[in-house]
């Protein structure tokens, strides 16, 4: 069963205010990857050599397609309020983000959102969709709650043949590109690892060690890891506290 975090309103709100996006490079991997298992059944180009006035170039039409082709479905497993949802929207023609938190979801449904996506509240483990209907089951920074050999098996279970299962997370803040940096980041670390010790579930320092132990090992033949994504953000003050808030932990 899916750990529960993250349920009451006032933590939910902070979750979606001051809660990263995952950043476009990671998005981008993603799709690739899903680009390389799931090609279109049609190609990207054809000429046709002598085609005088398009007998046989007519007919070859069909089976050739724009790159911009969308894939049909995604699944945002441990969606929050939509942070790595919204990201995947223009890759599909269907998102649907899912979470074990009631007012994460309402928070997610009352905000501005994509035509394409919606969003219902539900286990990891019991996703809200057919066999066979998805082509990406995505999550990010929730893996660590939910059940994995069951949440594994439920994957394989929505997906098509040959889709992909991705997930990601990312560790504590760093600050760069300021005189007072280094305070700043010992600062944390010390409300971290000092005025919240005692308040952690263990599951909290797998997101630390990059989801690195074999639990979360897809099991398929052609899992692999992709480690370095970052990308500087300007915040305020007032934007860090609101992050701390966020966590689990606080």
């Amino acid at each position: 069963m899916t750990s529960r975090y993250f349920e009451g309103a006032k933590h939910a709100l902070d979750y979606a205010k001051f809660r990263p996006t995952p950043c476009p490079a990671l998005i981008s991997s993603i799709i690739n990857f899903l680009n390389t298992k799931l090609p279109s059944e049609k190609h990207d180009c054809c000429i046709d050599v002598g085609c005088g006035s398009g007998q046989s170039t007519h007919c070859l039409a069909p089976h050739c397609f724009l790159p911009s082709e969308k894939h049909d479905c995604c699944i945002d497993v441990g969606c929050g309020s939509g942070q790595s949802t919204h990201c995947l929207a223009p890759h599909f023609k269907r998102v649907v983000g899912v979470d074990v938190s009631p007012a994460q979801i309402q928070i997610a449904q009352d905000a501005q959102k994509p035509s394409n996506v919606t969003y219902q509240v539900c286990e990891a483990e019991k996703l809200p969709v057919e066999a066979g209907s998805v082509q990406l089951v995505n999550s990010c920074q929730a893996c660590h709650w939910f059940n994995l050999p069951a949440f594994f098996a439920e994957a394989d279970r929505v997906l098509v043949p040959g889709g992909v299962v991705a997930l990601h997370g990312y560790k504590l803040p760093e600050f760069v590109n300021h005189p007072d940096k280094d305070k700043a980041q010992s600062i944390l670390m010390q409300f971290y690892e000092g005025e919240l010790a005692g308040c952690w579930a263990k599951e909290r320092f797998e997101v630390d060690e990059g989801y690195t132990d074999d639990r979360f090992r897809i099991p398929y033949p052609d899992f692999f890891r992709q480690d370095g994504f970052g990308e500087p953000r300007t915040v305020r003050l007032q934007d860090v506290a609101g992050l701390l808030r966020s966590w689990s932990g606080y």
